[in-house]
């Protein structure tokens, strides 16, 4: 969408006191009949809210700085009346948020660019309260709406910003006061006399072209206009004044955030202080008009021939103090389960995948479970030892985890009342703690995600309770985006980088494609079908193209935090080549998922035969994919319900595995457990583990 401050050819001038906003309004209002009415609705509504300024005093002001523990970096902020904002742009880097002509340098001077969707956590990453939003239906948020700021800030409605304008002294002066004092095109600069120094940061259109750096800046706002169209503010180079603006959701904006109001209740009596000044209380700091900044302050002070602002930039020739409040976003957690961006995230602080040339593995995902028990372990032998010392000695040198979602959602893998362990097994936190466990071993690491709240497998692909409300396949695959790109990001700050990860488990059917209902159990057994607009079914045209967003949504997520983790694909029903031919044609025949691995379930008593049957299959595929890998993802070898014969097909699959071209790895599913699939390789005694000293004579 054009500017619509360069809409000139059609703005209305009502008289001479008419404010630019309803200008403006008005001209989109003629331009765009279509919005007419909403638009002149819209316009009643500015007049109503337009009434006396409550001018905050300059030197009331307090100032401070946050840091977001999602990626570790920090902002400055600014207290002005009973607002606490950000006083640098946001740049968390998440889908749909852009640097400027898309070069690293721009993120460090201005921050990043965001599409409405992006601003507003559509995906539902950090909260629920703006799902859906910023793509082709319109939506209904819930205030305050996190979107993509920290916890316990949120992105300002349209409401809060005109409240920033009351307290700087009106909209006619807003901008002046508001933009920095160095940066903008032909003397455009500001006063910054209430240090919210907004940069001339420029905006991208949604045919990919950026323009306006040096001479506009425009801010999100959590308010909707109508579909397709949400409040945005604008400060520009030759305007003293703030406008708002209805803009296409497509476009990339600069997103300031604000401060929770029950944030700051909460943080009051514990706001952390520069340690060089002595003060008493926390709840107000005032800075005289001479005492404004230091070298640890705000970026709105530099030398007159200054030609441009960064994010970063300070006066290193102040002398004065200024009194500084720490605060952390209530985001942070613990080490093992923080959240960081790729570009906070130094490779020598991750344990990158391991060269191993052919993956001998086991699932252990319910290890974790036992040790919390206080299950031991026996080798053979009989001599207690860990679990991963018993299966290295035996010649297994890698380990699959499984993770999913929200696994103490309702019907979740640890949801109350059904039975499960109460502990939320299988979540981020618990995965990046074992992840860290199996890198100290020395092994290699394929996670395998659920990408559901419990089992994923060719019965049902649940989607996961929060992301139900989303309407919309872009929506979805942002949602499996950023789900991936966190869980990644926290296993490499933790040191536990996977060597692989598998993009759904088991999606013969499809991805995400289900929903429970009232008859739903405990294992997510009895689902109905999700609307046709997201799910997953590859079953259907719409669906086939859903699942392909969503397996390419997982992978190019992988990819950006660790290019060299393997991206992995994963279905089963090797007993019927038709429809392993078939999956595959959709996927990397037709629409080119660029997986690096493609791996395979095979349970002999689930009738998928011996080894033998399955060669045919396997060297054809391997002759017809020459640029993939392959994997046996899991496999036992039991003949019925936990049992099995010791008719060594567990070591013949290995075996032809690994002498086949391009076949990289086994993995046993699960040691620890026997079930349909056949019987595990421990032995329960009482509540302990005992290698079962025959079933370890097939591996080394």
């Amino acid at each position: 969408m054009m500017n619509l401050m360069r809409l000139s050819n059609f703005s209305v001038v009502l008289s001479e006191s008419v404010s630019c906003c309803r200008k403006i309004t008005l001209a989109f209002c003629l331009s765009s009949p279509v919005f007419f009415s909403a638009c002149t609705d819209y316009v009643a509504q500015i007049n109503e809210r337009e009434g006396e300024w409550n001018v905050v005093e300059p030197t009331t002001i307090v100032t401070g700085f946050i840091t977001d523990f999602r990626d570790g970096q920090s902002y400055k902020t600014v207290t002005i009346g009973s607002q606490i904002w950000m006083a640098q742009n946001l740049n968390y880097n998440t889908l749909n948020s852009y640097c400027y002509n898309d070069s690293a340098e721009y993120c460090t001077k201005y921050g990043r660019l965001y599409t409405w969707a992006a601003a507003m956590d559509s995906a539902g990453r950090w909260s629920t309260n703006g799902i859906g939003c910023g793509y082709d239906s319109e939506c209904s948020p819930t205030y305050p709406v996190q979107g993509v700021c920290p916890s316990g800030w949120h992105l300002p409605t349209i409401t809060d910003f005109e409240k920033l304008f009351s307290s700087v002294g009106g909209s006619s002066i807003s901008g002046r006061n508001l933009k920095s004092s160095t940066g903008w095109l032909k003397n455009g600069n500001g006063t910054d006399t209430y240090l919210f120094s907004a940069l001339p940061a420029g905006r991208k259109f949604d045919d990919g072209k950026f323009v306006g750096e040096n001479d506009e800046a425009s801010f999100w706002s959590s308010t909707e206009f109508v579909k397709k169209l949400a409040n945005s503010i604008h400060l520009d180079y030759d305007y003293d004044g703030a406008v708002e603006n209805a803009e296409l959701v497509t476009q990339g904006f600069s997103i300031r955030c604000l401060k929770d109001e029950s944030s700051k209740e909460s943080s009051s009596s514990s706001v952390k202080y520069n340690s060089s000044v002595a003060i008493e209380s926390s709840s107000s700091i005032a800075l005289s008009s001479a005492n404004v900044l230091s070298s640890s302050s705000f970026s709105d002070i530099h030398s007159s021939s200054s030609s441009s602002v960064t994010q970063s930039d300070v006066d290193e020739s102040s002398s004065s103090k200024v009194v500084e409040p720490v605060e952390t976003s209530s985001s942070a957690k613990s080490s093992s389960s923080s959240e960081y961006s790729s570009s906070q995230v130094s490779s020598s602080s991750s344990a990158q995948p391991i060269k191993i040339d052919f993956y001998n593995g086991a699932d252990i995902s319910e290890v974790q479970e036992y040790e919390r028990n206080k299950t031991k372990f026996f080798d053979v032998d009989g001599k207690e030892s860990d679990i991963f010392t018993i299966l290295k000695n035996h010649g297994f040198n890698s380990i699959r985890l499984r993770t999913f979602v929200s696994p103490k959602a309702k019907y979740g893998y640890a949801a109350s009342g059904c039975g499960h362990d109460a502990e939320a097994y299988g979540d981020k936190e618990h995965v990046v703690a074992y992840a860290k466990k199996v890198k100290a071993a020395g092994m290699g690491l394929l996670v395998d995600i659920h990408y559901s709240d419990v089992w994923a497998d060719p019965g049902k692909q649940i989607i996961p309770e929060r992301w139900r409300g989303v309407n919309n396949a872009n929506a979805m695959a942002d949602s499996v985006y950023a789900y991936t790109k966190d869980l990644m990001l926290a296993l490499k700050n933790a040191g536990a980088t996977p060597d692989m990860v598998q993009v759904g488990n088991e999606t013969t059917p499809g991805i995400l494609i289900h929903k429970p209902n009232s008859k739903t159990d405990c294992w997510g057994n009895g689902v109905d079908k999700a609307a046709t607009s997201v799910n997953g079914d590859m079953g259907t045209a719409a669906g086939k193209a859903n699942a392909a967003k969503y397996f390419n949504a997982g992978i190019k997520a992988v990819k950006e935090v660790s290019p060299t983790t393997k991206t992995v694909l994963h279905i089963e029903r090797i007993r019927q080549a038709s429809t392993v031919n078939w999956w595959m044609g959709v996927v990397f025949d037709e629409y080119k998922i660029p997986a690096d691995v493609m791996g395979f379930s095979a349970y002999t008593a689930y009738g998928d035969g011996t080894p033998d049957n399955w060669k045919s299959l396997f060297n054809s595929l391997t002759s017809k994919y020459s640029k993939l890998e392959f994997i046996v993802a899991e496999y036992n070898g039991g003949d019925s319900d936990n049992h099995y014969k010791f008719d060594g097909s567990r070591k013949k699959t290995r075996e032809m595995i690994s002498g086949m071209n391009r076949w990289i790895g086994t993995f046993f599913w699960e040691p620890t457990i026997g079930g349909a699939w056949g019987a595990g390789l421990f032995d329960w005694k009482g509540k302990d583990l005992y290698a079962n000293v025959k079933a370890f004579e097939e591996f080394y």
